[in-house]
């Protein structure tokens, strides 16, 4: 450490002279590999949509997205009744694009989680009531 001239107030400090982190954060400064990186900014998804389902299966078809689940609603006189399947099940059919909804089709039941497939032209749903119901193929 240096040493003050007499008579200096800054006990032991003389004048010009940096402490170890003042050093340190410049020299942090000035090296372009050392300087904090900036985040990268949070992806945006393209596109947001409500759809009134409680989607438990998704699938992708060409330009369409398909999502299966229970009506997103509550009915007073059984509040549990959508999500346990005594409502039954919604499909809906969705632009890839942009989420517009193309068409929405009532179940008898709700889907299985994740019980959605598409292949060949036809899309495929398997159901909690135990079917498997097929939309769109052709033998």
């Amino acid at each position: 450490m240096l040493r003050a001239p007499a008579g200096d107030l800054r006990s032991g400090v003389s004048a010009g002279s940096e402490t170890r982190a003042e050093r340190a954060a410049e020299t942090r400064a000035e090296h372009p590999a050392k300087r904090a990186k900036a985040k990268p900014a949070e992806p945006a998804p393209a596109w947001q949509r409500h759809v009134p389902i409680r989607v438990t299966a998704l699938v992708r078809a060409g330009d369409r997205l398909f999502a299966a689940g229970s009506p997103d609603k509550v009915d007073p006189a059984d509040p549990h009744g959508a999500w346990e399947g005594r409502q039954g099940g919604v499909l809906a059919a969705l632009a890839a694009d942009d989420g517009r909804l193309l068409s929405e089709f009532r179940l008898p039941a709700p889907p299985v989680w994740d019980g959605l497939a598409a292949a060949n032209g036809g899309l495929y749903l398997t159901t909690m009531d135990g079917k498997v119901l097929c939309f769109g193929a052709k033998p």
